[in-house]
């Protein structure tokens, strides 16, 4: 899998690429084939005021992080997208559009549940800091 960083600050590049690289590692996608895009921006909101968002087009994982976030909401929100994209590479989150509105599929099945019971998110939430935390062993390992 390859990984592009996009961000205006090289520090904050060069920080969300280390810890995407160990992210994926962690994950078990490091080999997978597509493409992970992160890019920081200043305008990611939603209704649940999330501080990234993740898109996937085949293959292509767009992850869209806030860019005003400090360095460990940063690597916190980043080790959540990178569970949605590992759900998108394993084909476990699909999205489709029916009638103007977008419906989500996960395992193959229509999901209705509000965002917090949501099966991806539920797994995202309950992965992001033990994933922090390991990536935070692994970098300051290597320093």
């Amino acid at each position: 899998m390859q990984i592009e960083i996009h961000s205006r600050s090289e520090n904050k590049r060069r920080f969300l690429e280390s810890f995407a690289k160990v992210y994926a590692k962690l994950l078990k996608i490091e080999n997978r084939p597509g493409t992970v895009i992160i890019a920081t921006r200043r305008d990611v909101t939603s209704e649940h005021e999330a501080q990234g968002l993740t898109l996937g087009v085949g293959k292509e994982i767009f992850i869209y992080i806030q860019s005003t976030l400090g360095p460990g909401d940063l690597a916190r929100v980043l080790a959540h997208e990178m569970v949605h994209a590992k759900q998108h590479l394993l084909g476990q989150i699909k999205h489709k559009v029916h009638r103007g509105k977008t419906q989500t599929y996960w395992m193959g099945k229509l999901n209705k549940k509000d965002y917090l019971n949501q099966p991806w998110e539920v797994a995202a939430y309950s992965q992001e800091s033990m994933l922090m935390h390991k990536a935070i062993q692994v970098i300051t390992k290597g320093i």
